[in-house]
Formats: structure tokens, sequence, C-alpha cells
């Protein structure tokens, strides 16, 4: 997202609550969620424009393909949030994988085979297009290809947390001037898949549900087969980071 009216850039990790996030900013900018396109939100179906889904551009994407000049991006103002990798994997199940795999499929098999590389910069040669263009593969990337250069530099200015949400989001907001002028309203549109694997496992009972307000351990899901596939995965994330299971 670039907001060029609030000189600011938020680089979208998926399933860190950038929905939440998202729609404050569209909020206080005055545009529906129809004209998201604004913020440079919503579909591509050009490759050569970036991913399918231009919310969830890498830092360096935003400059490699030319939608924040090399000015613009030292005067902007850049945050990004970053989410317990365990928890961030568990999250994207539940949000599009519960009923087609088990998770221990999704872990063991589904993720390492479509886990993509970084979209390819123009005029270089890297993994193919259709790797990196599907959105659904790109929730999938390491969340510091997000906002680390190939050279291992930082490339945006906060690195904020999930599971600091409120807090963190509040110091942005107000370091940009737009602190009270709107709300930010948990968006979790895995809350209803996430109700239906508890049921499932048998750690919630089907009346419990209704009251259910979506926070459970994420641990509980885990064996230690797929804990540390995971670590595997995303051992990166895990030691910048600074998060263990």
């Amino acid at each position: 997202m670039i907001s060029h009216d609030l000189e600011c850039v938020f680089v979208h990790i998926p399933k860190t609550g950038g929905t939440s996030i998202l729609h404050y900013f569209l909020d206080v900018s005055g545009i529906t969620w129809e004209n998201r396109a604004d913020l440079l939100l919503g579909f591509n179906d050009v490759p050569a424009h970036g991913p399918q889904r231009l919310t969830h551009l890498t830092m360096s994407e935003y400059l490699a393909l030319g939608y924040l000049s090399r000015r613009q991006c030292e005067r902007y103002f850049k945050f990004a949030f970053v989410r317990n990798p365990w928890s961030r994997l568990l999250s994207e199940y539940l949000f599009r994988y519960l009923g087609v795999y088990t998770f221990r499929e999704f872990v063991m098999d589904y993720v390492p085979c479509n886990m993509p590389g970084q979209y390819p910069q123009k005029g270089k040669k890297g993994k193919s297009e259709a790797d990196s263009f599907l959105d659904q593969k790109r929730h999938l990337l390491p969340q510091y290809k997000f906002i680390f250069d190939d050279e291992g530099r930082q490339c945006v200015d906060f690195i904020a947390r999930y599971e600091n949400l409120d807090e963190n989001f509040s110091s942005i907001v107000r370091k940009l001037g737009v602190e009270g002028k709107s709300v930010l309203q948990r968006k979790n549109t895995a809350q209803d898949h996430l109700k239906n694997a508890l049921v499932q496992k048998g750690i919630l009972q089907p009346d419990e549900s209704i009251k259910f307000n979506g926070e459970i351990d994420y641990r509980n899901f885990y064996s230690e087969e797929t804990k540390s596939a995971v670590a595997n995965y995303y051992h990166k994330d895990i030691s910048l980071f600074e998060y263990q299971f």
C-alpha cells in the first residue's frame, strides 16, 4: 500500500493483520474498498506489473517495478508487521486449506512444494512468473523477503509485531498524524474456519463456538514433526525476528 498523501508505505505480509490496517487507511483517506486501487491495492492480471495481488508486493518490488521512486522511498515512512511463523502458517491453513488437506499434509507436503522465490525484477531471470505471481504461493513466502533486500539490508523503517498489533499500530498512526481518525477493526477472515477446526479437534464444543472470539494457542495444532518442519522452512524469520515456538 502506498499513500502519497500521508507519505507512507505499508508492506503487507499476508496473515499479519494487514486487512484491518488497510481498511483503516482506506477510511482515513476517504477511499472505498471498490476504489482501493488508489492506494495500489487489489488484483493484478499482468505478471509484468507484479504479483496477482499488488497488496502483497515486497518492499524491493515497489522500487524494482517502478511504483515508488528512490527519492520517495527515502522520504516516505515504510512499515510492516511480522508474526510468529508457527502462528502465521496455522492461520494460512485455516484460511485457505482446511478441509483440503490435514494440517500435517499441508505442512509436510504442500508448503515445501509451493514456497516461491521473489518476483523477478524487470529484465532479470528468476523463478517462473507463475511461481511468484500466484497469491496463494506468495502467502507462503518467508516474511524477511518482504522487508529485506537481496543483500540482507532492512528496507523498512519500522518492523511492528502482530502480537502487539494495537500498541504498535497506535505508534504508527500517531507518527503519521491520523490517530483517532478511524478505528482499527479486527477483520479475521479465518475465524469461521478456526471455529470449525477447534470443533473437529474436540478443543471446542459446537454449542460453544458461537461465543468463540478466535483466540487460540496455535501450539495445540503442532506435533514435533510439524513444529520442526516450520522451524526449517522459516528459520531466517525465526532468527531475525527472535521468535520461539
